[in-house]
């Protein structure tokens, strides 16, 4: 969580911030957005982990975290959007969808 706290406090988030957090997963960064941005939402092409972040952030009580379903090559939200915007983990997969390997 430490390293996480670390790469929100890079982006300079504050109570003002709108944060996306692409390829978000399990949704632990998307979470760590939450504690400092006006509103945290975590996108991920698969159902099942967004379930799961959705559980956790219920059982923690995240009021300001929204998940949504979709892909990281046609991200569903208008440029502009969103003050920050992070991908943790998912450049391996995305070059793989682009180049077919």
């Amino acid at each position: 969580m430490r390293a996480m706290a670390g790469l929100v406090r890079l982006t300079k988030t504050n109570a003002s911030s709108l944060t996306l957090d692409v390829a978000c997963g399990p949704g632990r960064l998307t979470m760590a957005f939450a504690n400092h941005a006006k509103q945290a939402t975590g996108l991920d092409v698969t159902e099942n982990l967004l379930n799961i972040a959705r559980a956790e952030a219920a059982k923690l009580a995240i009021p300001n975290i929204v998940f949504a379903q979709g892909s990281a090559l046609d991200i569903p939200f208008d440029n502009g959007t969103f003050d920050t915007v992070s991908c943790r983990a998912a450049f391996q997969s995305l070059c793989r969808a682009r180049t077919g390997t």
